[in-house]
């Protein structure tokens, strides 16, 4: 199957972006709570499922397929449900693979911001402060 290695490419994608974020709080609860954020945003296909099903080709199963928190899951939920054009698929992995890129070096600077603030409660001005300069 064409689209098997695109859960392997959510599980970077979500791992990055859960580990940048889950970096910035200064115990394991308060990591756990950032990082959870991601995990919420995978099931967002689960909600469409019945319009994924019937109109696997609709804009809103389109739209969900080049988005990358739901690329590999709609993507598999639409092949099995219709035709799926071959540009499509492509497309979705081009996105999937730009967001793992993203994902992962803006997680390497929340991790060093996480680090630099060890200890202290990050705010959003200044993890925006330390990640641009």
């Amino acid at each position: 199957m064409v689209l098997r290695p695109a859960m392997a490419d959510l599980l970077v994608l979500f791992g990055g972006l859960m580990l940048g974020f889950g970096s910035l709080g200064s115990n394991y609860r308060e990591s756990a709570q950032l990082a959870v954020v991601w995990s919420m945003a995978a099931i967002i296909p689960i909600f469409f499922l019945p319009v994924i099903v019937d109109q696997p080709n609709s804009l809103v199963a389109r739209a969900l397929s080049f988005f990358p928190l739901t690329t590999p899951i709609t993507m598999m939920m639409r092949y099995a449900s219709g035709e799926v054009a071959t540009w499509e698929v492509v497309l979705s992995f081009v996105v999937l693979a730009a967001a793992i890129w993203v994902a992962l070096k803006g997680s390497a600077k929340l991790f060093r911001v996480g680090l630099l603030l060890y200890g202290k409660k990050p705010t959003v001005p200044g993890i925006w402060r330390r990640l641009w300069a």
